[in-house]
């Protein structure tokens, strides 16, 4: 069976180097996809093809019928695209105008087992085995 670890993030994003800090199975998927949901495509050098397409895809929408299913698109290809996952079980992807916040929650299957994602701009983001 594939394993996987990574180290945890604190409240700030910033690696904890503590040896039992570490996180595997569902919560490291998990972190990896709340990573790459939080990054912006183009913004990481060594691959400008990977994160989410804020400003490709994203703003500039209106949080109408079809741009709510543009976002929804973009963000479950990121998430398909993480390593490990095998599915996404729900998803619910709402847009603040007047903000520009995207709020993702998903339920996402992987080879370890069900896990959670849910990104709360504004507030601590949560990730759940």
């Amino acid at each position: 069976m594939s394993s996987v670890s990574y180290l945890a993030l604190d409240s700030s994003y910033d690696p904890v180097f503590d040896t039992g800090a570490a996180l595997t199975g569902t919560e490291a998927v998990a972190q990896n996809i709340l990573t790459r949901l939080k990054l912006f495509q183009g913004e990481w050098w060594e691959d400008l093809n990977l994160g989410l397409p804020m400003f490709q895809s994203i703003l500039g929408q209106l949080a109408s019928p079809k741009g709510l299913l543009a976002m929804q698109l973009a963000v479950q290809q990121v998430i398909l695209g993480t390593p490990y996952v095998t599915g996404i079980t729900s998803m619910d992807v709402e847009f603040d105008n007047d903000t520009a916040q995207l709020r993702i929650a998903a339920a996402v299957q992987t080879v370890f087992g069900t896990t959670t994602v849910t990104n709360q701009p504004g507030a601590s983001a949560f990730i759940g085995g």
